[in-house]
C-alpha cells in the first residue's frame, strides 16, 4: 500500500528546482554563444572596413548593444542597434546614420 502524500517532500523538492535551474542554465548558454557569434561578426566587419567596434552586454532577458564607427565613401558613418520596448516586451532595431555632407543642399533650388 503506498503511505499517503502529506507533509515536505525534499526529494520531489530538490528534483523539481533542479531541473528549473537546468532548463534556466541551458537558456542561458544559448543565448551567451548567440551574443558570442554575434560580437564575432560585427568585430570582423570592423576589422575588414578599418572601422571602430563597441558593444555593452546585456542583463538576462536583455540583449546587449552594438556599434559600428567608420567612414564610408569619404563620410562618417555609425551602424547602431537601440531597444525599444520594456521588460520583455522589446524590440532590437538596427540604426544606420550616414553623413550625407553637400547632397541636401545641392538637392534645394
Amino acid at each position: 500500500m503506498l503511505a499517503p502524500m502529506n507533509g515536505f517532500h525534499p526529494g520531489i523538492f530538490a528534483g523539481v528546482f533542479g531541473v528549473g535551474f537546468g532548463i534556466a542554465g541551458l537558456i542561458g548558454y544559448v543565448r551567451w554563444t548567440r551574443w558570442k557569434q554575434q560580437l564575432q561578426v560585427w568585430e570582423e566587419v570592423a576589422a575588414q572596413r578599418g572601422w571602430r567596434f563597441q558593444s555593452t552586454p546585456g542583463f538576462l532577458y536583455s540583449a546587449g548593444t552594438l556599434q559600428l564607427k567608420g567612414t564610408h565613401a569619404g563620410r562618417s558613418l555609425i551602424v547602431e542597434t537601440e531597444h525599444r520596448g520594456t521588460g520583455k516586451s522589446f524590440n532590437i532595431f538596427t540604426i544606420v546614420r550616414h553623413e550625407l555632407g553637400d547632397a541636401v543642399r545641392s538637392a534645394t533650388p
